[in-house]
């Protein structure tokens, strides 16, 4: 069984942007009971998902991903590659 304990989306922006819905922000955490496990916690962040039975340990462990610093690089990395400033470099 998966309960569903909180759900956040959100549109960030950053210093290069030009749009203010330049960002996707997503993080999710969810309570899973089974008889196999018991119980554990999983946080779900871009593209990784983190499990343990701490709640607490999993966000940290989501938080401290590269996943979620990694976004907006990435995003830079588009706009650049978009704006063809790649070869003026």
């Amino acid at each position: 069984m998966k309960f569903n304990l909180y759900r956040m989306s959100a549109l960030s922006t950053t210093k290069w942007s030009t749009k203010p819905d330049d960002l996707e922000i997503f993080i999710e955490i969810n309570l899973h009971i089974g008889f196999e496990h018991g119980f554990f916690f999983a946080v779900n962040v871009a593209n990784k998902t983190f499990t343990s039975r701490n709640p607490f340990s999993a966000l940290l462990s989501a938080l401290e991903s590269e996943t979620v610093g990694m976004a907006k690089y990435d995003k830079l990395k588009e706009r650049v590659r978009d704006l063809d400033l790649w070869s003026k470099l």
